[in-house]
């Protein structure tokens, strides 16, 4: 998925999304998620960079409000189906079951999964700090997610990450998301 076709799924997410739906859960969160999902898939080796891009965009795209909201995982899977049945991305039919898995079960805790899930659970998790809450290593999945937990510090109500080993990595990132802000025309519909 290039940088382009992201922003643009991300910005027809975000004029679709719940109006009750606040900055918890929101397009911040979905790009914080889509950095982390893109930092361990390197870390980690997976080869899956698409399904975690597609599951920082829709793990919470379902979401009603802010607060519990079960089948949000579910109605965030169906939405990945519909975009990609519409042509606003390619995926494989395994990609799209291991989005659906993720999107499905990511609030769940769940440490046991395919390697490519992981990635996407943990980069969700990371981002925890945003209500508070340090990421405990003990409830990640993947060693490069564990030791980015361990190089959080507090600071005051928040939680900080410190920059550590994987400098390049952010850089890449950092990377894509400059090319990320340079719109382009948008998907033909069919």
């Amino acid at each position: 998925m290039t940088p382009a076709r992201f922003s643009l799924i991300l910005q027809a997410l975000e004029r679709r999304r719940a109006t009750g739906l606040g900055p918890t859960h929101g397009p911040d969160h979905w790009r914080r998620v889509a950095a982390y999902g893109l930092e361990l898939n390197t870390a980690e080796g997976t080869g899956h960079q698409d399904l975690a891009l597609l599951f920082a965009l829709f793990h919470d795209a379902g979401r009603a409000n802010d607060h519990r909201d079960p089948l949000h995982g579910a109605r965030g899977a169906k939405r990945a189906e519909r975009y990609r049945r519409r042509g606003w991305f390619r995926a494989s039919r395994a990609t799209m079951r291991l989005l659906d898995y993720a999107c499905r079960y990511h609030t769940q805790g769940w440490l046991d999964a395919p390697g490519a899930v992981q990635v996407c659970w943990d980069a969700d998790r990371l981002d925890l700090w945003r209500v508070g809450t340090r990421p405990d290593p003990s409830r990640l999945c993947t060693r490069a997610a564990r030791r980015i937990a361990h190089g959080f510090t507090s600071e005051g109500r928040t939680w900080v990450r410190d920059p550590g080993p994987a400098r390049a990595v952010q850089e890449a990132a950092e990377d894509f998301w400059r090319k990320t802000a340079r719109a382009v025309r948008a998907p033909e519909r069919s």
